[in-house]
């Protein structure tokens, strides 16, 4: 018998007065769920379940009542609830309220809680088997404390979503930010008065060109290789591959712009690289602010993106990244004022961004606490 992992279900501690231990299979049926492809289905207001939730709708329904729907196939393991009869289909078990005496809430709860995923046995199309899953060992309860806590974690499932919802709500306005203070500074009264110069009039456009194929390698030999926008990190490129040949070389502090598809996106070099051809390299010398260069290029990521042509894939071509026309104030000392105080102002919208993903990991960590709590005999 395969039984989950211990630290899931079973604990040192002993159970609370009227609990005992019991397999699962004693207390409630897995029922095959039936075929019903899309071509037959009916026009209706009748969920139809699959492994992973609703797939679409029926006129009529196989369960007379609430129901749990289990993935057999596909997504194992994966537990949804109808809170209405419904048709689950032949990827999926079924459990309704003619195939146990427990509660349903309470069942819906302990069963996401065993993460039947773990009992996979299949080696190619994963598969849940249901006498693996009737052996498993689980704390029962008395149906009154059972209804008891599924009305607890009802309420507190419910705060916890309510929590989740306010907090990814607050990381998107925070996401929002780096923008509105792009457009706070470049719609402004003063960036109306700013000559616009063609991007390649103020830096040199280094264009990438892949070394063969044949000088990479993962031996640090070379230079790092960069080719485009999946070697891209939040502000400078991760080293994957080195090219023990390079042909065009990026500098330090050169803004590196991706030119194919994607169009537009940016990071800065912090290190001396090889740069291959969905890839140019902008080096602001001392003509130009790097940093203000960068929050113009990232403004403007929508409308280089436009730029971009091809059948295949988009690009961008070195002649119309040096022609795009880029606002810029007329002394250096006014792009580093300006550049400097959109670093700090983004920096701090960054660390909130940071704060808030924080809360969310310990939002997201709550359901697991909670059902543990409860089938410890501790809520």
């Amino acid at each position: 018998m395969t039984l989950l992992k211990t630290e899931n279900i079973e604990t040192a501690k002993p159970l609370p007065k009227g609990w005992h231990w019991v397999l699962l299979g004693e207390v409630c049926e897995f029922t095959y769920g039936s075929s019903l492809p899309e071509t037959v289905r009916k026009k209706g207001v009748v969920p139809v379940y699959g492994s992973n939730g609703i797939v679409g709708y029926h006129d009529k329904s196989v369960t007379h009542s609430p129901t749990l729907i289990i993935g057999r196939k596909g997504s194992i393991g994966e537990v949804n609830y109808s809170q209405v009869p419904c048709w689950p289909i032949d990827t999926t078990y079924y459990v309704d309220d003619s195939k146990t005496s427990c509660n349903l809430d309470w069942l819906f709860f302990l069963l996401k809680f065993m993460k039947l995923s773990t009992l996979n046995k299949a080696s190619g199309v994963p598969g849940l088997n249901r006498d693996d899953v009737y052996n498993q060992k689980i704390p029962f309860p008395q149906l009154a404390e059972q209804e008891r806590l599924a009305r607890v974690l009802n309420e507190q499932m419910a705060a916890v979503e309510k929590a989740r919802a306010a907090a990814e709500a607050r990381l998107e306005a925070a996401k929002a930010l780096p923008a509105a203070y792009l457009r706070e500074v470049f719609g402004s009264d003063e960036a109306k008065n700013w000559r616009r110069t063609q991007l390649g009039q103020i830096c040199e456009i280094i264009a990438g060109q892949s070394p063969p194929g044949e000088t990479y390698n993962r031996e640090l030999v070379g230079l790092p290789f960069f080719q485009g926008k999946a070697d891209f990190g939040q502000l400078h490129p991760a080293v994957r591959v080195w090219c023990s040949k390079p042909i065009k070389i990026s500098l330090p502090d050169d803004i590196l712009i991706s030119v194919r598809a994607p169009v537009g996106p940016t990071n800065v070099a912090n290190i001396k690289c090889c740069i291959g051809r969905g890839l140019a390299a902008i080096r602001c010398g001392g003509k130009v602010n790097k940093d203000f260069v960068l929050w113009v290029l990232k403004l403007f990521e929508l409308q280089l993106s436009r730029l971009g042509s091809g059948s295949t894939f988009t690009s961008i071509t070195t002649a119309e990244l040096k022609n795009f026309g880029v606002p810029i104030p007329a002394t250096l000392q006014e792009q580093e004022r300006i550049a400097n105080g959109l670093n700090e102002q983004i920096a701090i919208a960054e660390h909130i961004k940071v704060i808030i993903e924080t809360e969310l990991e310990s939002i997201d960590s709550l359901p697991t606490a909670l059902l543990r709590q409860a089938f410890s005999g501790g809520l």
